[in-house]
């Protein structure tokens, strides 16, 4: 697409979602919608750093983008709850059984490269994860794979019970903390996996400097997938340095990196 076609389109598409009012799977015009939006900016990957960040902040899609990227957030957590609602309700038992969910082949990607970040790291054996959410499928592949012991830290009550419920019923053994993530203490752990959905992540990273975390694990907006996932804030770069990274592709959308404490 041209230029203008791509600010016309990204116009349209949210268009179409800034007057929907049920932003869950249910709705099939948010499906459709976001769907074509992901795929659409996915064929312009060939398109270089410095042009996709022109263009999202340029004066025709700045605002546009805050907003799209909030509706986003919301239809994503609504996501998350449909399916683990759904996997928890017929009582599935099998990890293999997750692989209805949507975007299982993206999330099993982007964990086995993350698991590549880490393996390697001889004193990990406990980890956290930051904002896990209703349906917490990094969490469960990565247990799979790594026998890890994981926490799940959520603020969110309803969506931790969720996932407990799902884990419990897939006969895996985690820890569920119902808190604020920067209200946590994480001594105990070797590294802590940080979730995408937490915006300002500063005040997390500090809180993890402060007790001792010495390797994070997180994700990073690249290209046109920042009109979906807030990019790193550059202060997190003082506190930790990149220790490896995996790039995105046209599966995963988001680069994963390894971060280690300055």
């Amino acid at each position: 697409m041209s230029e203008p076609e791509i600010i016309k389109f990204i116009q349209k598409s949210y268009e179409q979602l800034k007057s929907q009012k049920d932003l869950s799977p249910r709705n099939e015009t948010v499906n459709q919608t976001l769907n074509q939006l992901v795929l659409r900016l996915i064929e312009q990957n060939t398109c270089s750093s410095d042009f996709c960040n022109r263009l999202l902040g340029s004066r025709a899609l700045k605002k546009i983008v805050e907003r799209i990227r909030k509706i986003s957030y919301k239809a994503e957590c609504e996501m998350e709850k449909f399916w683990a609602e759904r996997f928890v309700a017929s009582r599935i038992s099998s990890i293999s059984q997750l692989s209805a969910f949507w975007y299982f082949k993206q999330y099993l990607q982007i964990t086995q490269n993350e698991y590549e970040l880490v393996k390697n790291l001889s004193d990990v054996k406990k980890v956290a994860f930051a904002g896990s959410g209703s349906l917490p499928m990094t969490a469960i592949l990565l247990r799979q794979m790594s026998g890890y012991e994981i926490d799940l830290i959520d603020r969110d009550a309803k969506a931790l019970d969720i996932s407990r419920r799902l884990c419990s019923n897939l006969g895996i053994s985690m820890n569920f903390i119902c808190s604020v993530a920067e209200e946590v203490c994480y001594q105990k752990y070797d590294a802590v996996f940080v979730a995408s959905m937490i915006e300002e992540k500063v005040p997390l990273i500090d809180k993890l400097r402060q007790d001792g975390i010495k390797f994070l694990i997180v994700r990073d907006a690249e290209k046109f997938s920042q009109l979906f996932y807030q990019k790193l804030e550059p202060e997190i770069f003082s506190r930790y340095k990149i220790r490896s990274y995996m790039p995105g592709d046209n599966l995963t959308l988001n680069s994963s990196l390894l971060l280690e404490v300055q």
